[in-house]
């Protein structure tokens, strides 16, 4: 590094923290009736194992899954984590969290996982990511796991004006670019 960036310092870095932020349209005292529109079921699957698999509702276990479109990474609540069978693929050292849930310990995937959103009925198709973090165990003032750009980014979707998102099949946008090519 010396070599690469001459007169430059280095500190050794003990922690890690990831900022996150929760939007303003999470918050019901300021966007009545808007926080249903944001929020999402998930399922999240081992890479190794596709019969290994585990699924949160919107609402499950005092937390809401809800898509944050200026949050840059995903994190779920660590039940839904503790649902797989497979206890590995996540590192055991913590970084904390800046912003929303500010102090409280995630756990970043050490690999592969994949995701997919839906409604409970309609599902986008599986997302490879490991770009996905877990909360602690109960953390404080903590309500919600989010669904950050970087998956959302990776998933065909459509959002109508205050609707709740549309997650399209891959399929199903193919035969849409199609149509918007041949116009």
């Amino acid at each position: 590094m010396r070599v690469n960036y001459p007169g430059c310092y280095y500190v050794p870095v003990k922690e890690r923290i990831v900022e996150l932020r929760r939007f303003s349209a999470s918050d019901a005292n300021t966007n009545v009736g808007a926080e249903k529109e944001w929020q999402v079921h998930i399922r999240l699957r081992n890479t190794d194992d596709n019969l290994d698999e585990a699924g949160m509702a919107n609402v499950e276990q005092g937390f809401r899954m809800i898509i944050d479109t200026g949050a840059t990474t995903t994190v779920i609540p660590d039940f839904v984590r503790k649902k797989l069978s497979t206890r590995d693929g996540w590192n055991v050292s913590a970084s904390k969290a800046g912003g929303y849930g500010a102090g409280a310990r995630i756990f970043k995937a050490s690999r592969d996982w994949e995701i997919c959103l839906g409604d409970g009925k309609d599902w986008s198709g599986w997302v490879k990511t490991n770009e996905i973090y877990s909360w602690q165990s109960n953390p404080n003032g903590v309500t919600c796991g989010i669904i950050g750009y970087d998956v959302l980014n990776n998933i065909p979707h459509y959002k109508p004006c205050r609707k709740p998102y549309v997650f399209l099949q891959n399929d199903i946008f193919d035969n849409i670019q199609q149509l918007l090519q041949a116009v």
